[in-house]
C-alpha cells in the first residue's frame, strides 16, 4: 500500500524559502493521522505530534521538530483547499479499495482455537457493497448471534448465511433467511474479501492488535468504512471545525485541570 503522502505529493508548498522550517510533507503526514485518532484542533495535532515524536521520527525527517498548532493553522490557510480536498479523497477511497487477498493458512470457519470469533455483516445492494459491521462473540451459537442480528440487521431483511446449525433458531424472527453451502468461502466472496481487508489493515497499520482491543479496532475499521463516499464532507466539517476554533494554548488546560 503506497504512502498516504504520496497521493498529496501534487499540492504546491505556499510557504517562501526561508520560512520553511518544517517539511510540507511533515506537515500535513502529522495532520492526517492525528485527525484520524479525533484530533479537532490545531492544538491537538501539534499536542499528536509530540505525544507520537518516537514512533514519526522512525520515518519523518522533521527537521524542525514537530510542528506548532500555529504552524498547522498557517499552512493549512494558506494551501490550494481544492487540490488538498482532492488528494484527501483520493487517498481516502485507495485506503477502501477492495482487492482479493490470498487464501490464508491455518483452521477455517469456526474452528478458532486460540483465536477471538468475529461475527461479520456485509450489505450487498445489486453487487454493490453498502454497509458493513462486526463484532467479536463469545461462541457460535443463537445467542451470540441475537444481539448482533438485533442492532444491525431488520426483520424484514433478505439475509443469506451459510449452514451453520448457530443460524437456524433466528429463522423464526428472521424470515428472509436462507442458508446456503459455504462451498469454502466460494458461495461469500464479497465476504471474504471484507474480512481480509480488515486484517490487511489491521497487520499493515497496526501491526499488532491485542485482545482486548480488538473491538475498537473494528468499530473504528467500520466507522470510517461505512462513510467512505461521504469522505469529501467529513473532511471539509473537520477543516472548517479546525479553522473556526479559538486556540487552546497547553498552559491554559494545565491550569483548568488543576482547578
Amino acid at each position: 500500500m503506497e504512502s498516504p503522502i504520496s497521493y498529496f505529493s501534487g499540492l504546491s508548498d505556499p510557504r517562501i524559502d526561508r520560512t520553511k522550517a518544517h517539511l510540507l510533507d511533515d506537515i500535513i503526514f502529522i495532520a492526517i493521522v492525528s485527525v484520524l485518532c479525533g484530533a479537532e484542533t490545531w492544538n491537538d495535532m501539534e499536542e499528536f505530534g509530540k505525544a507520537k515524536s518516537p514512533w514519526l521520527k522512525t520515518f519523518l525527517k522533521l527537521p524542525g521538530g514537530i510542528p506548532s498548532h500555529d504552524t498547522f493553522n498557517r499552512v493549512f490557510s494558506l494551501l490550494d483547499s481544492k487540490k488538498l480536498g482532492e488528494s484527501f479523497i483520493k487517498w481516502t477511497r485507495a485506503s477502501f479499495r477492495l482487492t482479493k487477498g490470498e487464501e490464508e493458512g491455518g483452521k477455517r470457519g469456526r474452528s478458532k482455537g486460540s483465536k477471538r470469533l468475529v461475527i461479520v455483516a456485509l450489505e450487498i445492494d445489486k453487487g454493490v457493497f453498502g454497509r458493513a459491521y462486526a463484532s467479536i462473540i463469545k461462541d457460535a451459537s443463537s445467542v451470540s448471534f441475537k444481539p448482533f442480528f438485533e442492532k444491525h440487521i431488520d426483520k424484514e431483511a433478505y439475509v443469506v448465511t451459510d449452514e451453520w446449525t448457530g443460524y437456524k433458531p433466528l429463522k423464526s424472527e428472521y424470515k428472509e433467511m436462507k442458508q446456503i453451502p459455504s462451498n469454502k468461502g466460494k458461495n461469500f466472496p464479497e465476504l471474504h474479501i471484507h474480512i481480509m481487508n480488515i486484517k490487511s489493515w489491521l497487520r499493515g497499520i497496526h501491526h499488532h492488535c491485542s485482545e482486548e482491543r480488538l473491538q475498537g479496532y473494528l468499530d473504528e475499521y467500520h466507522f470510517r468504512f461505512n462513510r467512505r463516499n461521504n469522505m469529501d464532507t467529513i473532511f471539509y466539517v473537520l477543516i472548517r471545525r479546525m479553522g473556526n476554533n479559538e486556540p487552546i494554548r497547553l498552559n491554559n488546560r494545565q491550569k483548568k485541570t488543576a482547578t
